[in-house]
């Protein structure tokens, strides 16, 4: 009998734009994030009956300790989680687009947590970024892409 040996690696990588006030982009960054093990859960809990709720709901926080598989929340976070646009897919990649408006999660942003619910939920991914200073003023968008391969 012939065993198949089938795997899926689930990656994501965070594009963080910061504009200013005036609508100028201040600074670019592009990150790997890492899908931690309840995010691991959630995808499988996806394509079984139980079915767990869509993700689409950012964090953003001051935390500086490296994203670690066990995590499940951010480590110090900033404000509200923000509703996403749910979710493009293409293929293997799940897009989720945020925009963290003028007012908004202001101060020394050093994580973001991808999450299926506005409150509590399942944390799906996680990202440090070093230090963005997001004025009152200040636009931030952040694009995290989930792949499946």
């Amino acid at each position: 009998m012939t065993q198949l040996n089938n795997s899926i690696t689930i990656t994501g990588e965070v594009t963080i734009s910061h504009f200013g006030a005036d609508g100028s982009l201040i600074e670019k960054k592009i990150v790997k994030n890492l899908v931690v093990t309840s995010g691991r859960s959630w995808v499988a809990s996806r394509i079984s009956s139980a079915g767990a709720l869509a993700a689409g709901f950012l964090g953003v926080g001051i935390g500086s300790t490296a994203a670690a598989l066990g995590n499940t929340t951010l480590q110090t976070a900033l404000g509200a989680r923000i509703a996403s646009n749910g979710g493009i897919a293409s293929g293997a990649v799940t897009t989720y687009t945020t925009t963290i408006t003028a007012g908004t999660a202001s101060g020394a942003l050093r994580e973001a947590g991808l999450f299926d619910s506005l409150t509590a939920g399942i944390m799906i991914a996680r990202v440090t970024f070093g230090t963005l200073k997001k004025g009152a003023g200040d636009t931030v968008v952040i694009s995290w892409a989930i792949t499946a391969a």
